[in-house]
């Protein structure tokens, strides 16, 4: 007897992180972690992530179907899964290049000159996260920030030293914006900024478990912009945008 596949609905996501299955609801705002026990029951549902974690699926009985079902029925009632094909998708594995380094010390970003221009669109950038995270659902913050990248694609400028001295000014001009540290907040303002001058790097979400914790920053390919390799290699990428 084999378990059917079946999809995420399209505003949830998820990693295998520590040997827990993780998931992400956008819509809600919330994540779901499940126990070791209940992961290997249910990676029987997400075959995409069966050869993430050897150890776990190796101890996963073959014929113990009825804890997969009650797992099944505890994802469905909160919303995670999706009958219907076209409201679902495939889960699988997010992909995301190792981060290997951070090139924006504290000493480039003093370093960096901030011209007039750079501080009207540090400004607005800061101005227009603020907003959208108070008066937006972070399923709008991210769709806007989707769907401006793909319109904007084919104008996107793949200057890796302009990209670099961009990240560095936003280093220089934050502590002028007063307002405390908030991932979230950090990343979409200097995601704004920098798709201010034509630039639209990844904007990472990611997990981990024992004990639980989220965090988000940006990407662009294995560079860090506004956090350290070694904090986020902590995490499990579970969305990017």
């Amino acid at each position: 007897m084999s378990t059917p596949v079946h999809l995420l609905a399209r505003d949830t996501y998820a990693c295998l992180a520590n040997s827990r299955l993780v998931f992400s609801d956008l819509r809600a705002d919330r994540y779901s972690c499940l126990s070791q026990a209940n992961t290997k029951a249910a990676l029987r549902l997400f075959p995409a992530f069966q050869s993430e974690d050897e150890a776990i699926v190796s101890e996963t009985h073959p014929l113990d179907y009825d804890e997969t079902r009650r797992v099944l029925a505890a994802l469905d009632a909160n919303g995670l899964l999706a009958a219907d094909p076209a409201n679902g998708k495939t889960a699988a594995p997010v992909r995301v290049e190792a981060p290997t380094h951070n090139p924006f010390s504290d000493s480039s970003a003093s370093a960096s000159r901030a011209t007039l221009a750079h501080k009207l669109g540090f400004l607005e950038a800061c101005i227009n996260a603020s907003a959208q995270l108070r008066f937006l659902a972070i399923r709008r913050v991210v769709r806007r920030v989707e769907i401006r990248k793909h319109r904007r694609l084919r104008r996107a400028r793949r200057d890796n030293d302009a990209l670099h001295e961009l990240t560095a000014v936003f280093h220089r001009l934050r502590p002028y914006y007063v307002r405390a540290y908030l991932c979230r907040f950090d990343s979409l303002a200097l995601i704004e900024f920098l798709a201010h001058f034509d630039h639209y790097p990844q904007w990472v979400f990611g997990v981990t478990t024992e004990p639980f914790g989220a965090h988000c920053w940006v990407q662009a390919r294995d560079r860090v912009l506004n956090d350290s390799v070694e904090r986020v290699r902590q995490y499990t990428p579970i969305m990017v945008f």
